[in-house]
């Protein structure tokens, strides 16, 4: 199989192709035919979009998984008519669902939990009843009425049928479903559900409001000239040189008070072609753009931002990413800056900030990433790449001195990584910051601060023996104390795959490679990961939490959302906006 990384950017490459030129001069000199429009392709494009049909490629499997996906949205629509429904499923259809029903004790509340009240459905290994003939039928329809997003995340054969393990959002959100197939198309023969958790809540209002509008009702123009549109849009519109990422990778805010009102303000870093954002947040909640004020409204592109204090005077000064720069500014009060010094680290996606070295003064880590979706370098090998950029820290020693100390305090062993995120955290409880980084497309590294003789620093990257390089699509990491034992666990941010997963674990896929690659692809698809501290400096992989799937997910963070004394978990996802829902 080719290099996924390959097939993407060729993808996108097809795309531009196959739109053709526009303006003027950009009329297409040939008529257009009916037919195959590939054949009009260079050959080398043309096997790459083929690659996009299963069955051109030899996925019997992922043809059927399609077919699949159109037969389940196509049952959603009839699941109200029995007499419907039943035409479209087998006439033996056996359904399998846990003896307990909602009213019944497959729910463990919890009324100490406030808004929400998380139940549990019994474990498909505890006592189950299978229904058949018309009562099966009428399930089902119950079942496709009240669930959405089906996602299949399994497939296997079994006695001559089709089986797919399918992720749902419903009442039984794992299912196992058996096909047969006529003439290409799927019946479903037999339905097991599986044990899943759900959480549900007890208020008749919605929990959260959008309060967009409320928060721009001073700024409405700036919000919907410049917030609104989406990055194909200003893809569409500027100049990529000026540096307007395909995927829109890593677009950073900061919040801090700039102006010493006791509230919270926000700035908002922004694509290339577009000036940064600083927002003030005024008393009655709304916010007033003072950017060009400031002096910090950079067109250049604008991946990062910190509002912390370096020098130690009580005011928040702001770092960013800007172009091929970090740079740093002091903050004078008033929302005032004064730029104090740049250091060119190109392609920087994220900041981090601690006193690594105990002097008083705060130091910045910075990530780096050679991006590439836009015409970079490709990471080698996919699942465990070294060719990317090299990270930095910046040490502070006070009255703005600031200098890259990443080679003499071992940060710079390693290979270069694909670098998305960091945070600092005292994990193993030593009285001194250590550092994880996430890396896209391989290893993550957790880099222990150890005290060396006569009174410096230095790290050492542990992630290999404390059980967390987890190896995949590193894009965001959080620490937090999840189970309550007085020591900090860690949340990592991958993506999860459906499609990955179902592949991934087919025989034929990557075929000729040994095992180790095979798992190192099928952990790239798993999603998402929760380690638990085990106290002895390492960590214990909790894979039955129930925090995996999260979709395309970036940087997570722990946070008591129900305020019940227990961390929950935000985690953002997705790609790109565009006008289908269900779209990346």
């Amino acid at each position: 199989m080719r290099d996924p990384t390959v097939i993407r950017r060729s993808f996108f490459t097809a795309l531009v192709v196959c739109a053709g030129p526009v303006g003027v001069g950009g009329a297409q000199r040939d008529p257009v035919l009916p037919g195959d429009g590939l054949q009009r392709l260079p050959p080398s494009l043309r096997a790459t979009l083929e690659l996009a049909s299963p069955l051109s490629s030899g996925w019997e499997s992922e043809e059927r998984v399609g077919r699949i996906t159109e037969a389940l949205a196509e049952l959603q629509v009839i699941a109200a008519s029995e007499e419907a429904l039943g035409a479209r499923v087998s006439g033996s259809l056996r359904l399998t669902l846990p003896v307990s029903d909602p009213a019944g004790e497959a729910y463990e509340e919890d009324s100490e939990r406030g808004a929400f009240e998380p139940f549990v459905i019994v474990p498909a290994e505890s006592k189950t009843r299978t229904r058949s003939g018309p009562r099966a039928v009428a399930t089902l329809g119950t079942l496709l009425s009240g669930s959405t997003d089906f996602h299949v995340t399994g497939v296997g054969e079994e006695e001559g049928h089709f089986v797919t393990e399918i992720h749902t959002r419903g009442f039984y959100p794992l299912w196992r479903a058996t096909w047969s197939f006529v003439d290409g198309w799927p019946t479903l023969e037999r339905l097991i559900l599986r044990r899943g958790v759900q959480v549900r809540t007890s208020s008749a209002v919605p929990l959260f409001r959008d309060a967009t509008g409320a928060l721009f009702q001073r700024e409405r123009e700036r919000f919907a000239s410049q917030l609104l549109p989406g990055i194909s849009d200003w893809r569409a519109r500027l100049d990529t040189r000026l540096g307007q990422p395909l995927l829109g990778h890593a677009v950073g805010i900061a919040l801090g008070d700039v102006d010493g009102d006791g509230l919270e303000d926000l700035y908002l870093c922004q694509p290339g072609g577009l000036p940064n954002l600083l927002l003030l947040h005024r008393p009655e909640g709304s916010v007033r753009d003072v950017s060009g004020k400031s002096g910090v409204d950079y067109l250049d592109f604008s991946r990062a931002a910190l509002l912390i204090d370096l020098d130690g005077d009580g005011r928040q000064d702001l770092v960013c990413s800007v172009g091929s720069d970090v740079l740093f500014h002091r903050g004078g009060g008033g929302a005032t800056f004064k730029l104090k010094k740049a250091l060119r680290i190109p392609s920087s996606t994220s900041l981090a900030a601690a006193d690594y070295d105990g002097d008083g003064d705060l130091d910045v880590y910075v990530c780096a990433y050679s991006d590439p979706y836009e015409g970079n370098v490709l990471p080698r090998p996919y699942f465990d790449a070294k060719n990317g950029r090299r990270n930095a820290l910046i040490g502070n020693t006070g009255a703005w001195e600031l200098e890259d100390v990443t080679e003499s305090e071992g940060l710079a062993d390693g290979p270069p990584r694909f670098s998305l995120a960091a945070a600092w955290e005292d994990y193993d409880r030593d009285g001194d910051p250590d550092l994880y980084v996430a890396n896209d497309f391989g290893r993550n590294n957790l880099f222990r601060n150890d005290r060396r003789d006569g009174g410096s620093k230095r790290f050492v990257d542990v992630a290999g023996v404390a059980g967390v390089e987890d190896m995949a699509a590193g894009m965001g990491v959080s620490f937090g104390d999840v189970n309550r034992d007085g020591w900090s666990d860690l949340y990592v941010s991958n993506m999860y795959s459906g499609a990955g997963n179902r592949v991934a674990y087919r025989r034929r896929f990557q075929a000729r490679s040994g095992e180790d690659v095979r798992r190192s692809f099928q952990r790239h698809a798993r999603g998402n990961s929760l380690f638990l501290n085990d106290r002895k400096g390492g960590f214990v992989a909790d894979e039955n939490a129930g925090v995996a799937v999260a979709g395309w997910a970036w940087g997570a963070r722990f946070f008591d959302m129900n305020q019940d004394g227990w961390l929950d978990i935000l985690s953002p996802n997705g790609l790109l906006t565009q006008k289908r829902s269900d779209d990346l």
